[in-house]
């Protein structure tokens, strides 16, 4: 493999790529037949060299070589807005443009610097996503996040861990940019069902319980004070 090279395709014998290209009037050969083990779910990438212009531009070069992407600094590495809107990794939009055709599902970026954040393309090249999985696989086991050092909420579809704090400070980013959206969103019955049942969620902690009691002692002790002196 070298940086960004051509798409990978697999052998006959592993048939480790679960999709089939076939032409309008192409015979059907014995291959295609076959049925192969499904993928992780990936997201398409178009070429997009505008957005791929303004990703070099910001990125900062350092003394290693590496290009390193200001966006999103409260996540491992670089995401961005696509058109559909979709959020993707900032490394998918540069491998595409340097390949000069998109970046299929079944396929992932990997570094070979070990930088997520990186944007050089000599230290891309595009793998499929069953064997960048297999590289990362230790990495998938991490129960902490790197950022904010407090144990994953959850595990998403493709087996990366999901951090609460990286995912607010994602929402709070949103939120700037879109001001309009989100005043919109905040009349909608649905968003006032999700802040009643994550209030009632919240109250329900044994944190909040806590707080709430040392809080009534405070007060109790505070309206006793004014009595007497009052008195």
């Amino acid at each position: 493999m070298r940086s960004c090279g051509p798409r990978l395709t697999p052998s006959k014998s592993s048939c480790r790529h679960s999709r089939v290209s076939m032409r309008r009037g192409s015979p059907i050969s014995a291959y295609s037949m076959i049925t192969c083990e499904p993928m992780r779910p990936g997201t398409a990438v178009p070429v997009l060299p505008a957005l791929a212009a303004r990703l070099m531009a910001e990125a900062i070069l350092q003394e290693t070589g590496c290009r390193l992407s200001q966006r999103t600094p409260s996540r491992d590495r670089a995401w961005v807005e696509i058109p559909g809107p979709r959020q993707v990794s900032a490394t998918r939009v540069i491998a595409a443009v340097i390949l000069d055709r998109p970046i299929e599902p079944d396929e992932d970026v990997h570094h070979t610097c070990h930088t997520p954040r990186c944007m050089e393309p000599m230290h891309l090249f595009v793998a499929l996503a069953s064997d960048h999985q297999e590289g990362h696989a230790e990495q998938q086991r991490q129960e902490m996040c790197s950022v904010h050092r407090i144990p994953y909420e959850r595990r998403e579809v493709r087996g990366w861990g999901v951090c609460r704090e990286c995912r607010r400070e994602a929402v709070r980013r949103w939120a700037a940019r879109n001001p309009e959206k989100l005043r919109a969103r905040r009349q909608t019955e649905s968003y006032r069902e999700m802040q009643r049942k994550a209030l009632k969620k919240h109250r329900s902690t044994e944190a909040y319980r806590k707080r709430a009691a040392e809080y009534q002692q405070r007060r109790r002790a505070r309206l006793r004070t004014e009595r007497s002196s009052d008195s």
